[in-house]
């Protein structure tokens, strides 16, 4: 069973490029800056202060962990994916309030249905 108090303490939203990280932590597990900068790249230039800053906030938005390693941090997620997609849903269902909840409901259930 996830431990709930994991689920509110990220903060939400997170913009395209911090998925995009995360996505990269997610499939190597931890990593540091460069190499996710190395693997970012191999779908769109970006630089490595574009990736270090985005780690920075994911880290200081509670997604991540990070740890100094020699001179450089490493980083890990908190959350594997399918936590983090539980923690999106629920902050989506608590901004949405109770009323609304069922409707949402019904929407997961017909996203669900086409998959």
């Amino acid at each position: 069973m996830m431990n709930s108090k994991k689920l509110v303490d990220i903060r939400l939203p997170l913009g395209e490029l911090e998925i995009a990280v995360l996505n990269v932590l997610w499939a190597a597990g931890e990593s540091d800056a460069r190499a996710v900068h190395e693997r970012m790249n191999q779908d769109r230039k970006r630089s490595l202060n574009t990736i270090l800053s985005t780690l920075s906030r994911l880290h200081n938005k509670r997604a991540l962990r990070r740890w100094k390693h020699g001179r450089a941090f490493r980083y890990s997620p908190i959350l594997g994916r399918e936590e983090f997609f539980l923690a999106v849903l629920r902050s989506i269902a608590i901004s949405l309030g109770d009323t609304k909840f069922i409707a949402l409901r019904k929407a997961l259930l017909l996203f669900c249905e086409e998959e």
